[in-house]
């Protein structure tokens, strides 16, 4: 079944369906909606660089080092500002990592 929503998934990311994709980011099955938050940082647009953003401060680890990781895929540099503000508290050192990676990419990106 999971097989099912990542083909619908990767159908979203290749019509650049952002709601749809932010809709699966609550989605009750960690890995699909760990998936989504992945996604994001595929497509385009506000509503998925917002979604992103709120994202680096989910009450999981491994969603928080995923929104990250997209907010850097998407390229956009104001993303730098944010994961700015939310390292200093972070305490996951795999969070941490992969915010101090997506600065290092955005940062590249200037």
């Amino acid at each position: 079944m999971f097989g099912n929503k990542e083909q619908k998934l990767e159908k979203m990311i290749a019509k650049n369906n952002v709601s749809g994709i932010i809709g699966l980011v609550t989605s009750k099955d960690p890995a699909l909606s760990l998936k989504a938050v992945e996604a994001l940082g595929k497509v385009t647009g506000d509503d998925a660089y917002n979604t992103l953003i709120t994202l680096l401060r989910s009450p999981r680890a491994d969603v928080r080092a995923a929104a990250a990781t997209s907010l850097a895929n998407m390229g956009d540099a104001k993303a730098q500002a944010h994961i700015s503000h939310m390292l200093p508290g972070e305490k996951d050192a795999v969070v941490i990592e992969a915010m101090k990676n997506a600065l290092s990419k955005l940062h590249t990106k200037d």
